[in-house]
């Protein structure tokens, strides 16, 4: 089971069992109404002001631990929490996304979802989302958990979702990112097939309005190596990152791997 443990307590579980989320919990901040995503802003600007986070300047340095959290069997703990109606919501290494009180650090909720979860959560309508890194895309309820909808954001085998999801307008935006680079170096390996990509989903029911590939045509192939594989092109070219929705004109960028054709 997960450890909670109060900051005055002397048996914090230790690191190299569990991955320990530290969080200072200001309650000025959560009855403002948190931050419900990555970026904070549909621009991803990451900035809160000072009335919304019930903080200044020369206030930071009076902020003390309230409580940690341990995550069972993780080693890391990469996902971005989200803080909504004095609820933090956190997914693991592990694979499970938790809704934890964020007074106590007591769990209200868990879902296992089918990977690890590395991106952040974001909350709107009473739904969250999150990606995980075998290419899944969840819509929860966040007052119980309930899956609404899953959605798999490409067939790749390789295929992950490391930035977190984007709202606007009733529209999911999901980047496509994948670890196939890893497989790269195995002479054996017919690299590389994986293309990314950004998929728009109706937010409310998870159906596919449009997907768009960083990389134009499918791979095909070019040559075969020293051992005689068969290699293929161009491919490359995952989103990392989360999107920038807010203009119709703008522009999605990941980061640049192609492997050319």
């Amino acid at each position: 089971m997960p450890r909670v443990t109060d900051a005055t307590s002397n048996n914090m579980p230790g690191t190299s069992v569990f991955a320990v989320l530290l969080l200072l919990v200001v309650v000025q901040a959560h009855a403002a109404g948190g931050w419900t995503g990555w970026g904070a802003t549909p621009a991803n600007t990451r900035f809160q002001s000072a009335a919304s986070a019930g903080l200044t300047a020369e206030s930071v340095g009076n902020l003390r631990l309230r409580w940690a959290f341990g995550f069972p069997g993780a080693s890391m703990a990469f996902s971005q929490p989200a803080v909504a109606r004095g609820v933090v919501f956190v997914g693991s290494d592990g694979g499970t996304v938790y809704a934890l009180d964020a007074r106590s650090g007591r769990i209200r909720w868990s879902f296992s979802a089918r990977g690890s979860v590395r991106t952040g959560v974001v909350i709107d309508g009473g739904l969250l989302y999150f990606g995980d890194q075998r290419g899944a895309v969840y819509a929860l309820e966040a007052s119980s958990g309930t899956l609404r909808w899953r959605a798999q954001a490409d067939s790749h085998p390789a295929a992950m979702i490391t930035g977190t999801p984007q709202l606007w307008k009733g529209r999911l935006f999901v980047p496509v990112a994948s670890y196939e680079e890893n497989f790269a170096p195995n002479p054996r390996y017919a690299c590389c097939t994986f293309r990314g990509s950004v998929v728009a989903y109706q937010a409310a029911t998870g159906k596919v309005l449009w997907k768009t590939y960083t990389v134009a045509g499918r791979p095909r192939r070019t040559r075969r190596n020293r051992v005689g594989t068969q290699l293929w092109g161009p491919s490359g070219s995952a989103v990392w990152y989360p999107p920038n929705p807010r203009d119709p004109r703008s522009n999605w960028f990941g980061r640049p791997n192609v492997i050319p054709s």
